[in-house]
Order: structure tokens, then sequence, then C-alpha cells
């Protein structure tokens, strides 16, 4: 079906949007809490473990990699970084990520930070 999902891994949540990461079905799956809908899934090409959200734009990564992501539309992506990612977060147009090797980043807006 159009919006079942299938090997759901991650949520997050901005301005009323809940992005789901639906790795069985290679996509980000996005409910709108405001018309109580899904609208608007993506295909993506990084399967991911985390996801995180911050205006209008969505970070999912796994262990090796990242990709970002504006209104569907892959706008950023990074691989190889020190160590394996741990979690990430998003808040006011930034990313943070974290991996086992001690490493932080933060992602700004226009992607510098990272790569």
């Amino acid at each position: 079906a159009e919006n079942r999902l299938s090997g759901a891994t991650a949520l997050a949540m901005d301005d009323g949007k809940i992005y789901i990461a639906d790795n069985g079905n290679a996509r980000i799956s996005v409910y709108d809490t405001k018309a109580q809908a899904f609208t608007n899934a993506f295909p993506v090409h990084l399967l991911g473990k985390y996801l995180s959200a911050t205006e209008d734009s969505l970070l999912t990564a796994n262990d090796t990699g990242l990709e970002i992501y504006e209104n569907g539309v892959k706008k950023y992506e990074a691989q190889n970084l020190d160590g394996n990612i741990v979690g990430s977060a998003g808040v006011y147009g930034t990313y943070y990520l974290a991996t086992n090797t001690n490493y932080f980043y933060a992602l700004s807006k226009d992607y510098s930070g990272v790569g």
C-alpha cells in the first residue's frame, strides 16, 4: 500500500511534520500532523539509522555517512567521517553529529563543517 511502512528505523519531527525512515521502501515517509495524513514521501539513497529535522530540511544518517534533503531533494552528502555516527540532532538550522571515536560535528545550513 502507498502509505504502508516497511522496516521503519527512526523518526524526527519539525514544524508539524513527522519524518519516518521507511527503509524497507527506500524512502522517507512524511506524516503531516495538521492534515492528519501521509504526504510527500520521497526516495532516499542512504538507508537511515538516524534522522534529524530542522527548518524544512532533513538529515538521514547511518553508521558511516549522511545525506541532507530539502523538500525531498538531496542537497548534500558526506561519507567516511572519523568513526561511526552514534547520533544526530537538528536545531535552528544546524545539524550536530557525534561519532564513536569522540568526534563532534556541526553542519550549518550552507553545509560547512563536515567533509
